[in-house]
C-alpha cells in the first residue's frame, strides 16, 4: 500500500504549472533556455532570505522572488542577443552552471549546505492564487499582439527583422518575464519545503520545466499546465508500481510524444485562443 500526501501534491502541481508557464513566455520567442532552473532557485533563495529575516506580506517575497530572477534574466539576454538556437541553449546552460555555483559558495546563502529555517508561509490556498493570477497574466499575453510578434520571433527571426519587429528588445522581455515568474515558483517552493539548496536549480530542473512545456504544447499556455500536471502527477499515481513507476513514466512520455508530436495541446487550441489578437494585427497593418 501506499500514500499520497494529496494536499502536498497540489501544492507542488501549483508550483510547477507557474514555473511552466514562465518557462513558456520565454520560449516564444524562440530562446531555448538551459538555465531556468538556477533562476528558480535564484528566486525561492532570495524570498525565502527575505521571509527568514523580516516578517512581512508574502506577497513582499513573491515580489523579491521575481526581481531577483528577472534582473539577472534581463541582463542575460541583453549579453546573449546575438546568439541563436542551440548556440543560446549552451549559454544559458552555462549561466546555469555558474549561477548554482555561486549560490554554493555565498555565505549568507549558507553555502553548500543550504538556506534552512524558512517559515512555512506556502498553503494550497497561496498556491492556488498565485496560479490563478499567473495564469490569467500569461492567457492575456498569449491573446495579444507581443505574442504574434514573439511566435513570429520564435520561427523565423530574419522575417521578423525584416518586417520591422525590435526582436532584441521582445526576447529580452519574454526573458526577464519568464525568469520571473519561475523566481515566483521558486518562492512558493521555499516556502513550502523550508530550504534551499543549490541542488534545486540544477540542470534537471531547467530540463524538467522544458519537458513540461513540451508534452504539454509549447505553443498555448493551457500545455504548460496540462504538461506541469502530468510531470508532477504522474509519478506519485504510479507509486503502486515501486521500482518500476519512473519506467512507466517515460513509457508514456514517449508515447505522448509520438502521438502528439506537437504536444497535447496543439496549434488548433492556440490558435482559437489567440483568434482576436489576430485580427487586432490584421487591423493595424
Amino acid at each position: 500500500m501506499f500514500f499520497i500526501d494529496w494536499t502536498h501534491l497540489l501544492i507542488l502541481i501549483a508550483i510547477n504549472c507557474v514555473a511552466a508557464l514562465g518557462y513558456y513566455v520565454t520560449l516564444s520567442s524562440g530562446q531555448l533556455s538551459m538555465g531556468h532552473g538556477a533562476l528558480f532557485a535564484l528566486g525561492g533563495y532570495v524570498g525565502g532570505l527575505v521571509a527568514l529575516h523580516f516578517e512581512l506580506p508574502v506577497v513582499v517575497y513573491l515580489l523579491a522572488g521575481f526581481l531577483a530572477a528577472a534582473i539577472p534574466g534581463y541582463l542575460l539576454a541583453f549579453v546573449t542577443m546575438r546568439v541563436r538556437d542551440l548556440y543560446f541553449a549552451v549559454a544559458t546552460f552555462g549561466f546555469g552552471g555558474a549561477l548554482v555555483e555561486l549560490i554554493g559558495h555565498l555565505e549568507f546563502f549558507n553555502g553548500q549546505f543550504g538556506l534552512g529555517g524558512i517559515g512555512m508561509f506556502t498553503d494550497l490556498p497561496l498556491a492556488a492564487i498565485v496560479l490563478a493570477v499567473t495564469a490569467f497574466a500569461v492567457w492575456r499575453w498569449d491573446c495579444s499582439l507581443n505574442y504574434q510578434l514573439a511566435s513570429c520571433t520564435r520561427f523565423d527571426q530574419d522575417v521578423a527583422l525584416v518586417l520591422g519587429v525590435d526582436v532584441r528588445r521582445l526576447r529580452r522581455a519574454t526573458f526577464a518575464i519568464g525568469a520571473g515568474i519561475a523566481g515566483v515558483a521558486g518562492v512558493l517552493y521555499a516556502g513550502s519545503t523550508t530550504i534551499m539548496t543549490p541542488q534545486d536549480g540544477g540542470f534537471e530542473v531547467s530540463l524538467a520545466l522544458l519537458l513540461m512545456v513540451v508534452i504539454g504544447g509549447s505553443q498555448s499556455w493551457r500545455g504548460a499546465i496540462v504538461g506541469a500536471v502530468i510531470w508532477t502527477a504522474l509519478p506519485e499515481i504510479l507509486r503502486f508500481a515501486s521500482t518500476w513507476r519512473l519506467v512507466i513514466f517515460g513509457v508514456i512520455a514517449i508515447v505522448l510524444m509520438a502521438l502528439r508530436p506537437q504536444g497535447i495541446v496543439g496549434r488548433a487550441r492556440s490558435a482559437r485562443a489567440s483568434r482576436g489578437a489576430r485580427r487586432q494585427a490584421l487591423q493595424r497593418n
